[in-house]
């Protein structure tokens, strides 16, 4: 399974959620499954997510979730970092992306 953690409105995904609270999803694992694949299975279009992580790595569309029981992090577009997330994507951030 994959957790799913939303933040900002893509919480309306999760049934009765608050703006308190931690709002979680659960899906099967699909092996090979880029983090595109995962948002269209969760009826979400790319113009609606910022910032994405696995497993607390920034990640990009076309990283692949690379083992069961990963955590994937997506922020609303409307919750991008202040600087547009240039820093996290240009300094190194991404080593050992999703491991």
């Amino acid at each position: 399974m994959l957790q799913i953690i939303l933040y900002g409105n893509l919480k309306k995904l999760v049934t009765h959620s608050q703006s308190t609270q931690i709002s979680t999803l659960e899906i099967q694992y699909k092996e090979n499954e880029t983090l595109e694949g995962c948002l269209a299975r969760l009826g979400l279009r790319n113009d609606e997510v910022g910032e994405m992580f696995i497993n607390h790595c920034l990640s990009y569309y076309t990283d692949v979730i690379t083992r069961d029981n990963s955590r994937i992090a997506i922020f609303s577009k409307i919750m991008q970092l202040i600087d547009g997330g240039l820093y996290i994507r240009y300094c190194g951030y991404r080593s050992n992306i999703a491991n």
